[in-house]
């Protein structure tokens, strides 16, 4: 395969490159590096579309100016390119996230074995790892659960290792609805129902626990849904936005019946949950 490097050049530099990192995940960019006040994604051929980089929010927003570059790369073998970049993730002492090709970790309560094939939820980014120390004090024992936009599968079986069944995954993605598979398999849960798709496919589904790491702008489509899945008493964790972004997803999400419980963050990051009487 033959990938494209962009080179983004973003000023104020935080918070949004890590924005517009996620947004750039939306359509098919698979890894980014940071390289002082520049952003470089990674894409294949086959997905680069430049007016659809145009087209994202980040670039169109007036606080921030953008530009950006492009070319073309030599092939190489990006998943060893990937495997020598990538260290195992630590959450709260009690939690290790951690590819095949690293050595196991036995002092942590839970491990999740991953190969993330540059599919999003490595627990590197804020907004995962603000859901998976979250998802510790979580009660899952014979829960049912959503992970909605799942990515790598890494939510749902965390969920699985805690004893929730059964437990839906859903990823837009194919390849992140692939990956999550094989992801379950590595770590020995059958229990997971892995499917491609967008809200469609929360139709039908009741769950006690919801958990959606996406966007701000996603998250405000799809609450309704949400709410509509989670039964009486169940529980709905968010993140993948900022602080900014909280009081117009607790207002949508009040209008749809879910309360506001409490909120955690890293940085700008942050992660809200609620409660269905």
């Amino acid at each position: 395969m033959r990938y494209i490097e962009v080179k983004f050049s973003v000023s104020p530099f935080q918070p949004w490159a890590d924005l517009l990192s996620a947004e750039l995940g939306e359509i098919g960019f698979e890894s980014f590096v940071e390289e002082g006040n520049h952003l470089l994604a990674y894409v294949e051929e086959d997905f680069f579309n430049e007016e659809s980089i145009k087209a994202v929010d980040t670039l169109n927003n007036e606080s921030v100016q953008v530009s950006f570059e492009f070319k073309y790369l030599e092939q190489k073998n990006w998943n060893k390119e990937w495997e020598s970049n990538f260290e195992p993730v630590y959450v709260d002492d009690e939690v290790c996230v951690r590819a095949t090709f690293h050595k196991p970790e036995p002092k942590y309560k839970y491990e999740i074995v991953i190969d993330p094939k540059m599919s999003f939820g490595t627990g590197h980014h804020a907004t995962t790892h603000l859901i998976l120390s979250a998802m510790r004090s979580i009660d899952f024992k014979d829960k049912s659960v959503l992970d909605m936009g799942s990515g790598t599968g890494v939510l749902a079986i965390f969920a699985a290792i805690k004893g929730a069944n059964p437990i839906f995954a859903i990823d837009i993605d194919e390849w992140c609805s692939v990956n999550a598979q094989e992801n379950a398999e590595r770590n020995n849960v059958s229990q997971i129902q892995i499917s491609q798709g967008g809200k469609e496919k929360i139709s039908g589904l009741k769950v006690d626990i919801l958990l959606a790491n996406i966007n701000r702008n996603i998250l405000l489509d799809q609450m309704a849904a949400y709410s509509e899945a989670i039964l009486p008493n169940g529980v709905l964790h968010i993140s993948g936005f900022y602080k900014t972004d909280v009081d117009v997803l607790v207002a949508e999400a009040k209008l749809n019946g879910l309360e506001y419980v409490a909120q955690n963050a890293i940085g700008d990051w942050t992660t809200v949950n609620f409660y269905k009487k």
